[in-house]
């Protein structure tokens, strides 16, 4: 029942913006009616898990403030046009982090991924282990650009290990073994390896026998299928002894 009322809030956001479109867009009235009906639909898109039209609902919202801004609105309407900018742009951050890097490859070749956020989806790209050379070739970067912007940009590994008692509950495990640091130019498996080899040899980490697991998210803990690495180690786990980075 909520996903049939989210597809139709969708749906009549949707018609609200082909009729913002159908007006005369030399008026800015109608201009601003326009790109606040595509943040709509970009918030109703992204409630759908539907983060790549999201995200490019938001970019064709965020050229059209900009415009209004360029056309020197009053200072209501501008004061309005940049505090919609600063929302869409920490919208589009979120978002970025939930595209995986074909969705960013489509959005690049679209035209919907702006330059100041290509730093960004560098990063999301290196974080799930795409090769530099890669990103460069598919992002349409120079190797010397991405190589700097993963230099600069730093991203924040957010870590929990949970152990399982006796009773079957899972027990999240305390500092160090639930925590976040800001790394650079590290992927998520690196950083996800590097914690599993210190909880084995941990007096937290149980004997044979017992299981235990870690996930591990870019900037905040978050929906467990949502992790960027996770591994479950233990009778329940898979074949081979654990579970495998997602």
């Amino acid at each position: 029942m909520e996903r049939a009322a989210g597809e139709r809030a969708r749906d009549l956001t949707r018609a609200a913006v082909a009729v913002w479109a159908d007006l005369d867009q030399h008026d800015p009235v109608n201009r601003r009616g326009l790109a606040q009906a595509e943040v709509f639909l970009g918030d109703r898109l992204a409630e759908l898990g539907l983060a790549e039209e999201a995200v490019a609902w938001a970019v064709d919202a965020e050229s059209g403030f900009r415009r209004l801004l360029l056309a020197d609105p009053g200072p209501e309407a501008a004061q309005e046009a940049e505090a919609a900018i600063d929302h869409i742009g920490r919208q589009l951050e979120l978002r970025l982090r939930l595209l995986s890097f074909d969705s960013l490859v489509r959005l690049r070749d679209r035209g919907l991924l702006p330059e100041p956020l290509l730093p960004l989806a560098v990063v999301g790209a290196r974080i799930r282990s795409v090769p530099e050379q890669e990103i460069a070739g598919r992002l349409h970067l120079d190797a010397e650009q991405v190589g700097t912007m993963l230099e600069v940009t730093p991203w924040r590994a957010v870590w929990r290990f949970e152990v399982r008692g006796p009773e079957g509950l899972w027990a999240v495990q305390g500092s160090p073994w639930r925590g976040s640091t800001k790394v650079r130019n590290r992927t998520a498996e690196e950083i996800g390896g590097e914690l599993v080899r210190g909880f084995r040899e941990s007096a937290e980490c149980p004997g044979e026998g017992g299981s235990w697991r870690v996930r591990l998210w870019w900037h905040e803990e978050g929906d467990p299928a949502g992790a960027l690495f996770r591994l479950l180690v233990g009778p329940g786990a898979a074949a081979g002894g654990g579970g495998t980075p997602s």
